[in-house]
């Protein structure tokens, strides 16, 4: 470049005298990392001592740069007998040098003030700030980089360049709206700045070359994730106006909370950033954040090839910082930092929403309130939950997963019968209570699922059946008859002759076919003997039948085997005939045992 354009002159010269509020802030810059450019109502927003070191650097035409150091220190004040956050303050020293021939140095001092307002706070800030600043003319260009040889003719109005130092006051103020999460970290905030309150004047020539314009400076954000994820994800958006320049900033911070640790990680989070300028550029940002510690490295570019040519070559950004949390000096038993005075609950660790008290469960309601305190539960049953969604409590719900009735203590009666399927033993058939649930359709006290005869009313004994008899013909009760006199024994022995099995077959034919009936073999014998051992021969006799009926598969339940002895004589004992046919067996058929 053979010359310095008048234009580019007085671009440098304005950039100069409003770096001090800005830093150069066409992208991201030290927003957010310091409250002395952004809002001093900031200072009373945390319980932590801050030291920071701040250092900025924009590249600008001809090869040359914009650097801004800073340093900055606060602390918050905490009330002695509460332990709660009043108020904050803090100072700082910045340097500006703005390419090779302007240099500010100055410092700020600012106080804040905290309000808290229930779940709410509010910050209010003031700062006031001395600058002083320095143009080498020498150091501008030299007789070959500018037009005519004169540096003068480069100034407005034919004015003459009268002085190379100007130093001048400025004044700002802000207010932060904000909501602490449970780590007291910010979970949402609206907050508004107004610098340069006084606006400033800076003579460099005969006339005022600049006067400094009011800034202003919004900005808001909240954490759309709970305070016990792992993360927390805030959008946030910014607005500046300066001097008529209208710039919206509008993004998200995406942070992932570290666990505690034993090593040199502790808990605290590291996160990473993303920005729109609406001035065409855009901001990047990543973070480690630790309890006494943070490093924060961001970037700013321009996205268009509209941008000023100042914008082009990106600007980089870092932050050191060290901080120390303050501690309540008031009494605190269970190092929740909220004093006794002021804690519901001095002697369980707890959340400052609930007045120190805990929420084991993360329920929103605290445990002194808490039914339930180890269930995540509703706050219409006093915390405690309700799975099957029924409108009952599960500590008051018998059926806690399932869906039931308030009759019934939470338990459902599927089939309407007015007795609770845990209790009912048939829940998906309407039945009595007499029967625990059950229905007995044929009323014969056997119940349905029981009675293998549901539409008969039958009995007990057979399982629901109705009795059901099984007749035989007249010629099988002949056969039967038959069978008596033509059944033969060995003489005074139980042992059936080969003679008998012909007829004896025929019963069992006749047994097999009539499957429910069952068969009575009654023995009998004459009058000569002993009765005793009549008796016993009887006995064997019948027997010796019935277990030929068994031999041939009938079931032996179906079959009864009695002796009668000499007892039951069917004619007279006088004669031979007679004796012959006494000596008998008998077979009854009957329908039923």
């Amino acid at each position: 470049m053979n010359y310095i354009t008048k234009k580019s002159f007085l671009f440098l010269l304005f950039l100069a005298n409003i770096s001090f509020i800005s830093a150069q802030d066409f992208g991201f810059s030290q927003y957010y990392y310091t409250p002395f450019l952004t809002n001093p109502a900031l200072l009373a927003s945390d319980n932590y001592v801050n030291v920071r070191l701040h250092y900025r650097m924009q590249p600008v035409p001809d090869g040359q740069s914009i650097q801004t150091p800073m340093f900055s220190a606060s602390m918050p004040f905490l009330n002695r007998n509460t332990g709660k956050r009043w108020g904050g303050a803090g100072i700082s020293i910045l340097q500006d040098k703005a390419t090779n021939f302007m240099n500010t140095f100055g410092g700020m001092a600012a106080f804040a003030y905290n309000f808290n307002l229930g779940g709410n706070q509010l910050a209010l800030g003031v700062q006031a700030g001395y600058f002083r600043r320095t143009v080498d003319i020498n150091n501008l260009s030299t007789s070959s980089q500018y037009q005519n040889g004169s540096l003068n003719s480069l100034l407005p109005n034919g004015e003459n360049l009268q002085a190379n130092q100007a130093g001048f006051f400025n004044v700002s103020s802000g207010a932060l709206f904000y909501k602490e999460d449970s780590d007291g970290n910010h979970k949402y905030f609206v907050g508004i700045m107004g610098a340069n309150l006084n606006q400033p004047s800076l003579k460099y020539s005969t006339a005022d070359v600049v006067k400094v314009p009011i800034f202003f400076n919004a900005h808001a954000g909240y954490n759309v994730l709970s305070d016990d994820s792992k993360f927390a994800i805030m959008p946030t958006l910014r607005y500046s106006n300066f001097s008529g320049n209208n710039v919206a900033n509008i993004g998200t911070w995406l942070r992932y909370k570290l666990p505690e640790s034993e090593s040199f990680v502790k808990k605290g989070s590291i996160g990473t950033g993303i920005w729109y300028n609406t001035n065409n550029a855009l901001i990047t940002s990543l973070e480690w954040i630790q309890p006494n510690y943070l490093l924060v490295l961001s970037y700013d570019f321009s996205v268009s090839n509209n941008a000023q040519v100042w914008q082009r070559n990106g600007s980089t950004e870092i932050t050191l910082g060290f901080r120390k949390k303050l501690n309540p000096k008031c009494k605190d038993t269970d190092k929740d930092d909220i004093c006794d005075k002021d804690d519901e609950c001095p002697n369980e660790f707890g959340l400052q929403e609930f007045n120190g008290c805990p929420d084991r469960d993360k329920d929103g309601i605290p445990d002194k309130k808490d039914d339930c305190p180890d269930e995540f539960g509703l706050q219409e049953f006093n915390g405690c939950p309700d799975r099957d969604k029924d409108g009952i409590p599960d500590k008051k719900d018998d059926c806690p997963d399932e869906f039931g009735l308030q009759e019934f203590n939470g338990c459902p009666d599927r089939d309407k019968d007015g007795i609770p399927d845990k209790k009912d033993d048939c829940p998906d058939d309407k039945g009595s209570k007499e029967y625990n649930g059950c229905p007995d359709r044929d009323g014969d006290t056997v119940i349905d699922k029981k009675d293998k005869c549901p539409d008969e009313k039958g009995l007990v004994s057979l399982e629901g059946c109705p009795e059901k008899e099984d007749k035989i013909t007249k010629e099988e009760e002949n056969l039967l008859e038959k069978a008596a006199s033509r059944v033969q024994f060995k003489t005074n022995e139980a042992v059936i002759l080969a003679n008998s099995y012909q007829i004896l077959d025929e019963v069992v034919a006749l047994l097999q076919r009539h499957k429910e009936g069952f068969l009575s073999v009654e023995g009998h014998t004459d009058s000569v003997g002993k009765s005793e051992k009549n008796l016993k021969l009887s006995q064997d006799r019948a027997e010796a039948v019935k277990n030929y009926f068994v031999s041939k598969g009938i079931d032996a339940s179906r079959i009864t085997a009695e002796g009668f002895g000499l007892t039951k004589p069917k004619t007279t004992n006088e004669t031979a005939e007679g004796r012959a046919e006494n000596r008998r067996v008998e077979m009854k058929f009957k329908s039923k045992k």
